[in-house]
């Protein structure tokens, strides 16, 4: 941060609004610091002070005085990620680019903490396995990976950029595979004129039924994948009742009326499982809806 001296205390606050991305951005960030106070304080309820780490803030919450650092947390947070907003703007002209390695790094760190807080609440341990600790450290990898990229830019993101980017990245991988069937439709068609000894008209009635076959065996693998899509769903219903009968859930349900974290492990694990079979789902119904233009060989 060579710079930061040369940025105004108005321009500090203000600068970030000018431009819609980086407004968006620093918006998407703020509630980071909602979500890491609510539960702060909600492992502090649970758990009770001592498990913060952070001797500040536990004196707060030994104290009592929860509220009043939350409000101090969230406003000092909001400050801070205008501050990175601004400042990127103003250093983004540089001819060795925008200094904000360490504002990303920050920024990393307090999302790292974040998922941490919410993964401790609802999953502390699993056997030997300290869940929050890898959410964490994977939390902090990417954030920081995205956050820097994002900060090192010099010329505006905009929404046709992104998009283009992912269709970019999409019309690639079809115009690959487009290739390839063409590729090997033509190679398999030169092999059958080399090795063809009947006349023309039987060759025609030959090509008409192997891509008679060929649309029967695509439509049969479209329904197939449709069947997978279907299934998902009775899959992801049935692995939800499995943990709630070996967890004893539904036993216990009516015993605990407030959410804890035994609630909280057995949400985890549906949640889980829901996202599974959700992504499960989404693949076979993408596959039933392309698998025609990706097998199909052209005649």
């Amino acid at each position: 941060m060579r710079e930061i001296s040369t940025i105004s205390p108005t321009m500090m606050v203000s600068l970030w609004w000018t431009v819609r991305w980086v407004r968006g951005l620093v918006l998407m960030l703020i509630p980071i610091g909602v979500v890491d106070a609510i539960f702060t304080i909600g492992m502090s309820i649970e758990y009770g002070p001592a498990i913060e780490f952070n001797p500040i803030t536990r004196w707060f919450l030994i104290n009592g005085l929860w509220h009043i650092w939350a409000i101090i947390n969230i406003l000092a947070y909001t400050f801070f990620c205008m501050l990175a907003g601004s400042y990127y703007l103003h250093t983004r002209d540089h001819p060795s680019g925008p200094d904000t390695l360490w504002l990303s790094l920050i920024i990393s760190l307090r999302i790292a903490m974040t998922a941490f807080n919410v993964t401790f609440f609802y999953l502390p341990f699993v056997v030997s396995v300290y869940p929050p600790f890898w959410v964490g450290l994977i939390a902090l990898i990417g954030s920081l990976y995205l956050t820097n990229n994002l900060f090192k830019r010099q010329r505006d993101l905009t929404w046709r950029d992104a998009t283009s980017f992912i269709s970019s990245r999409l019309d690639n991988r079809y115009d690959t595979k487009l290739i390839m069937t063409a590729t090997a439709g033509i190679t398999q068609n030169e092999d059958m004129e080399n090795k063809s000894t009947t006349t023309r008209s039987e060759t025609d009635t030959s090509g008409v039924q192997e891509v008679g076959s060929m649309k029967r065996l695509i439509w049969i693998k479209r329904l197939a994948y449709f069947a997978g899509f279907v299934l998902s769903y009775v899959g992801m219903a049935v692995c939800i009742n499995i943990i709630a009968v070996l967890s004893d859930f539904t036993r216990w349900q009516s015993d605990i009326p407030t959410f804890n974290p035994f609630t909280g492990l057995i949400f985890m694990e549906s949640f889980v499982v829901i996202l599974f079979f959700t992504g499960l789902s989404m693949y076979f119904l993408f596959k039933s809806f392309t698998i025609l233009s990706e097998d199909e060989i052209p005649v």
